[in-house]
């Protein structure tokens, strides 16, 4: 102890001669956790779109849920010709998707203006895990962005803070296309582009099974063999 304070004054004393200086070692501390910024614009200018606009302007939605596989094949057939439906696919259980609910509707709200944009979420347990998973979503958050009934675009988010880069520019390189540039890319990635349709396609093959087999089922008579007659 006593040659480490006799070293130390020895070290001041020069260091004062010979004009240096030192420091006294601070204990390391581990950098803090970045906040997590996915929840904000991705400009300065968003924020002040945003700060001018209404409250009520501010709160109205423009993304639709999704609470069925039957909505899903309405909303990504059922608009007009050339509309770009963009979903994202989330889970209950899913932090990411939690923290990245806000930057969707943000994104679909910054973009409202653009009629040709159509934006949903649907909940994997309302589509059912077979469905899901057929459409190629494996994870989540995960965006598929369709055209003409066509999925065109096919990705996971990854982390929070990926998200809005991720999808929205996705979404601008789609916007961007011009029909000759869509005929090309559809004419390149036929192949994934097909096997989703195939997905689709049979999506409304199950739900048309069922459907027959509920009116199947409700069109046996009472006193048939087939149904067992409860006595009173």
């Amino acid at each position: 102890m006593r040659r480490t304070t006799v070293f130390t004054l020895l070290t001041l004393l020069l260091g004062r001669i010979w004009g240096f200086s030192i420091h006294t070692p601070t204990t390391r501390r581990e950098p803090t956790t970045k906040v997590d910024v996915s929840l904000a614009p991705s400009a300065s200018s968003s924020v002040e779109m945003e700060s001018s606009l209404h409250p009520d302007q501010q709160n109205q939605s423009h993304v639709t849920e999704l609470r069925s596989p039957e909505e899903f094949l309405s909303f990504v057939d059922g608009h007009e010709k050339d509309a770009l439906c963009v979903v994202k696919f989330y889970a209950n259980y899913c932090r990411v998707c939690k923290r990245t609910k806000q930057t969707f509707r943000r994104m679909a709200h910054l973009r409202s203006n653009d009629t040709s944009l159509k934006f949903a979420v649907v909940e994997i347990a309302a589509m059912g895990g077979p469905a899901v998973k057929s459409l190629g979503v494996n994870l989540t958050p995960f965006v598929q962005i369709y055209r003409n009934g066509l999925c065109v675009a096919s990705f996971s988010t990854g982390p929070a803070h990926n998200f809005r880069v991720k999808a929205g520019s996705t979404l601008d390189l789609c916007t961007e296309r011009t029909p000759a540039d869509w005929e090309t890319f559809e004419r390149d990635f036929e192949t994934q582009i097909q096997l989703n349709r195939k997905a689709v396609d049979a999506l409304y093959e199950s739900i048309v099974a069922e459907d027959e087999e509920e009116t199947s089922k409700a069109a046996i008579p009472a006193n048939s063999p087939g149904k067992r007659v409860v006595a009173p």
